[in-house]
C-alpha cells in the first residue's frame, strides 16, 4: 500500500504543477487597536491555567476517595 502511494505521488498526475493540488489562502487581518501590556498577558495565562488545571487537580485529588468503601 505505502508503494502505491509513492508511485501516485511520482506520476505526472500528482506533480506540484497540477494546478488541482495548488490551493492558495490569503489571510488577512488587521492589527491590533490597542498594545497588549506583560500585566494583562499575566493575568489572562494565570486564568486559563486556573481555570483548565484547577478543576483536573480536583479531580485528580479526589480521585482515591471513590475507591474506598464506605463504612
Amino acid at each position: 500500500m505505502m508503494f502505491g502511494f509513492v508511485r501516485a505521488l511520482r506520476s505526472t498526475i500528482f506533480t506540484p504543477s497540477h494546478h488541482a493540488f495548488t490551493q492558495r489562502f490569503y489571510i488577512t487581518s488587521k492589527p491590533a487597536k490597542g498594545k497588549v501590556g506583560v500585566v494583562e498577558s499575566a493575568f489572562v495565562m494565570a486564568f486559563i491555567c486556573i481555570t483548565v488545571l484547577g478543576p483536573a487537580g480536583w479531580i485528580l485529588s479526589n480521585s482515591s476517595n471513590s475507591h474506598k468503601k464506605k463504612q
